[in-house]
C-alpha cells in the first residue's frame, strides 16, 4: 500500500519503470484476485491503515468503482467525493 500525490504520479511507476518487470511476473507469486487493487482519494498528511485499504477494497468488489474506492480504468476525480464525509465500513473479517 503506498499514498502518491496523484492517478498520473502512481501509473508513472506502475507502468514505466522498472516495477513493470515485477508486475508482469505477478501470477508466479500471488494467487489471481479480481479486483487486486482499490484507488481513492485521501486528505493531505493522512496515512491510511491497512482495514481502511482492506475495506476500501471490500467496497470496490461489492459495489464496483465509485467516488469511495475506484481503478485505474474507471477513475473519479477528487472533488467527487466529500473526503471523510462518506465512511466506509470495514467488514468484521477486515479488523
Amino acid at each position: 500500500m503506498s499514498v502518491w500525490e496523484s492517478i498520473e504520479a502512481l501509473a508513472g511507476f506502475v507502468y514505466h519503470s522498472g516495477h513493470i518487470e515485477v508486475l508482469r511476473r505477478r501470477r508466479e507469486w500471488f494467487e489471481r484476485i479480481k479486483p487486486h487493487t482499490a484507488l481513492w482519494w485521501v486528505p493531505a498528511g493522512h496515512i491510511p491503515s491497512l482495514q481502511e485499504a482492506q475495506a476500501r477494497l471490500a467496497h470496490l468488489r461489492d459495489h464496483g468503482p465509485t467516488p469511495l474506492a475506484f481503478t485505474f480504468t474507471a477513475r473519479y476525480a477528487p472533488d467527487s467525493v466529500s473526503i471523510g464525509a462518506a465512511p466506509v465500513l470495514v467488514p468484521e473479517e477486515c479488523r
